[in-house]
C-alpha cells in the first residue's frame, strides 16, 4: 500500500487534510489487521493514536535537546 506524495506546497492551508487522506487507507488497514488478529477496533485505534502521540513527543524532545546542544556549542561549553 503506497502513500501518495503531497499535491500542494507545504504552506498550503489544506496540506494537513491532504496528509490525512494520503495515510487513511494505510492506517485503516493496520486497524483492520489488528481486529482480524483479535484486538478490539477501539483499542486498535487508541493504540494507533498513542503510537502517533509518542512519536510526536519523541520528535519534540529531540528537537529541544538539539537546540540545547546548539546553544551550548555557541557558548563554547561543549
Amino acid at each position: 500500500m503506497s502513500i501518495t506524495p503531497p499535491p500542494r506546497p507545504a504552506d498550503h492551508p489544506d496540506r494537513f487534510l491532504d496528509m490525512q487522506e494520503a495515510i487513511e487507507a494505510a492506517v485503516l488497514h493496520v486497524v483492520e489487521d489488528a481486529v482480524e488478529m483479535g484486538w478490539g477496533e477501539i483499542e486498535a485505534i487508541a493504540a494507533v493514536v498513542a503510537v502517533a502521540e509518542n512519536r510526536m513527543l519523541s520528535i519534540c524532545e529531540n528537537e529541544r535537546v538539539n537546540r540545547q546542544i546548539e546553544e551550548l556549542r555557541k557558548r563554547d561549553l561543549l
